[in-house]
């Protein structure tokens, strides 16, 4: 008998136990599922989030990438801007680019700043306890020729920026309160041309001084004084416009010239040299061993400067640039936002709006 209400009264607490269980094991469920479901829904709430910013984000990509590539087919918006130089002072006078695109030059407060172009890092400076008259970057080599002056005592130097040298080629004397006026070389037969110019508006002096590998300067007198000249790259020639617009070889007037009022524009890398007529300003003039050889017609002569870095001549406009040593056809567009500065090697700068200088492709 006890044993058998022992079995019994284990029953009945087996199914208390049970039915507990039961109803613990309902509750967890139900609060499992509570929460996995809260967890997915955050999940899938996020992930909506992430979507609508990430379908935003391509839109906008899209948007500035059809902006970019709408700029890309205009040509006067391909400009390299990771290729800018800053802090180049609008003071700053006679900015130039070396032939192979390394470097940049320019003249401030009598210093000669030396910029590398890949890296905008000043690399030099260039001073001296004398007045720097004036400088050129020589058109197929990194050398800087220039001049300073100290009374009447004009040094002659160059400068090789690779090598980090510096060199006083010849020290002139000339008359108190002259000026150079004009310079002009020759790479390949390594002469320097320059025109002093003396005296006053009623009387002015033009002596053309020239200097070779030797270092020997002569002079040259000329009658009148000098609007223009240009230095052949490869041979001992020299054009030059006096003050009256005629035009010579030097010694002597081109015959072709005689009875026309001429402007000397400046010459190839063929040493092609470029006229343009006074009497007709659309017409330009190429002159080949003192002789007419071809002549261009512009379709407009308003034009703003002519920039010559005897490798080309190019007519600068305010929208676009022609070549006149290549296809006067082909037209580089301008963006009339930036200032036209220089070219050199296969790129052409402009100066921005915020004073930084920006290049682009040389397509001409």
């Amino acid at each position: 008998m006890k044993t058998g209400r022992k079995i019994m009264k284990f029953q009945k607490q087996f199914k208390k136990i049970a039915l507990l269980t039961g109803i613990y094991a309902i509750f967890a469920a139900i609060i499992s599922f509570s929460i996995i479901a809260f967890i997915d829904n955050s999940t899938t709430t996020g992930t909506d989030e992430i979507s609508n910013t990430s379908n935003t984000s391509v839109s906008n990509n899209k948007m500035v990438q059809n902006s970019i590539n709408s700029n890309s087919q205009s040509q006067d918006t391909k400009y390299i801007i990771e290729n800018k130089l800053t802090n180049i002072p609008y003071g700053a006078i006679n900015i130039s680019f070396s032939y192979d695109g390394k470097y940049c030059a320019y003249l401030y407060r009598n210093e000669i700043y030396i910029k590398d172009i890949s890296s905008d890092t000043l690399i030099n400076k260039i001073s001296d306890n004398a007045t720097v008259a004036a400088f050129r970057l020589i058109s197929d080599r990194d050398i800087i020729i220039y001049f300073t002056l100290k009374g009447t005592s004009l040094n002659v130097k160059s400068y090789d920026i690779a090598n980090n040298m510096e060199t006083l080629q010849k020290t002139i004397n000339i008359p108190a309160g002259a000026t150079i006026k004009h310079i002009d070389y020759s790479a390949l037969t390594n002469l320097i041309f320059f025109n002093i110019e003396s005296g006053d508006s009623s009387k002015l002096a033009n002596t053309l001084y020239y200097l070779n590998i030797m270092k020997r300067v002569k002079t040259i007198n000329l009658k009148n004084a000098i609007n223009n000249m240009v230095l052949l790259n490869n041979t001992f020639t020299l054009y030059y416009e006096d003050s009256n617009n005629n035009l010579f070889c030097y010694p002597q007037p081109i015959v072709d010239f005689n009875k026309q009022k001429v402007q000397l524009l400046g010459c190839d890398s063929g040493d092609n040299v470029f006229i343009e007529s006074l009497d007709n300003k659309n017409t330009i003039y190429i002159v080949k061993n003192e002789k007419i050889d071809k002549t261009i017609n512009l379709n407009d002569h308003a034009y703003i400067e002519i920039y010559t870095n005897k490798i080309g001549v190019y007519v600068v406009y305010s929208n676009y640039i022609i070549n006149l040593a290549g296809d006067i056809n082909k037209k580089m567009l301008l963006d009339k936002n930036l200032k036209f500065i220089g070219i050199g090697g296969p790129k052409i700068y402009f100066r921005d709006s915020i004073s930084n200088i920006i290049s682009r492709d040389n397509p001409i």
